[in-house]
């Protein structure tokens, strides 16, 4: 919501501003609109599962970004110096806050209603595990047989680094100038890189299948998170309905 000529006000959870000053105090090029003020929601606003704070921020006098291929060098540079921003504990996935405690994680590879927090990396490596297992079980039960190399354990060797995990044309807008500026860290964390791409192909699928987002969106997805088709596409497309029944 636009609140005044310079501001506009969005419910989230206390992490995504925190991940915003995280983020701009690391003197990095990345543009992030200005954190003004945190309130809290009022009580009789409240309910289970709701937002706990008003996120008051910069209003930027922008567009969404609707065509991929004249900032992408940009954006590119951007995700680069987002993954080399230390996370607080390099064995820890997930969101955290000031403490450098883990929050739970959400999203289509989680759940929408969370999941954790992880202590330790190889406990969120564990948790994929186990949805592979009741995958494989039920292959077994429906199907009697199933090709065991198509459905690997995942894959830890990656350091964690800082994501936005929520990489998408909506949230990347373009001001008058013509800078780049990048909104909603509400997921944001630390997660193996290829999560970031993974991520990004999830969007940019079901929105170009809904005519909302250009081929070339997705064409691009390599050159700006990293090109690990691999990870996503021998790993998670396979587990993919595990997690639909998260």
């Amino acid at each position: 919501w636009k609140i005044a000529p310079d501001a506009v006000a969005k419910r989230c959870n206390l992490h995504e501003p925190y991940m915003m000053t995280y983020v701009v105090s690391r003197s990095t090029s990345i543009r992030i609109p200005k954190v003004q003020r945190v309130l809290p929601v009022r009580e009789e606003e409240l309910f289970p599962g709701c937002y706990l704070i008003w996120l008051v921020m910069d209003f930027i006098d922008g567009d969404v970004m609707e065509m991929a291929w004249p900032k992408i060098s940009w954006l590119q540079k951007s995700v680069q110096e987002l993954h080399q921003i230390p996370v607080p504990r390099s064995n820890i996935p997930g969101p955290f806050d000031s403490t450098g405690k883990a929050l739970a994680c959400s999203g289509y590879y989680f759940s929408e209603t969370g999941v954790g927090p992880f202590e330790s990396y190889s406990a969120m490596a564990d948790w994929f595990d186990h949805r592979r297992y009741f995958l494989l079980v039920d292959l077994h039960v429906n199907y009697g047989s199933f090709k065991l190399h198509l459905y690997p354990m995942l894959d830890a060797s990656y350091p964690l680094v800082l994501c936005h995990m929520d990489l998408n044309m909506r949230d990347i807008l373009v001001d008058k100038r013509g800078d780049v500026w990048l909104v909603d860290w509400g997921k944001a964390g630390a997660f193996p890189p290829w999560f970031e791409y993974a991520n990004m192909v999830l969007f940019a699928r079901v929105a170009i299948k809904e005519r909302r987002l250009p081929k070339s969106w997705l064409f691009f997805a390599p050159f700006i998170a990293g090109n690990y088709r691999w990870c996503e596409a021998e790993y998670l497309c396979h587990l993919e309905y595990a997690f639909e029944r998260s």
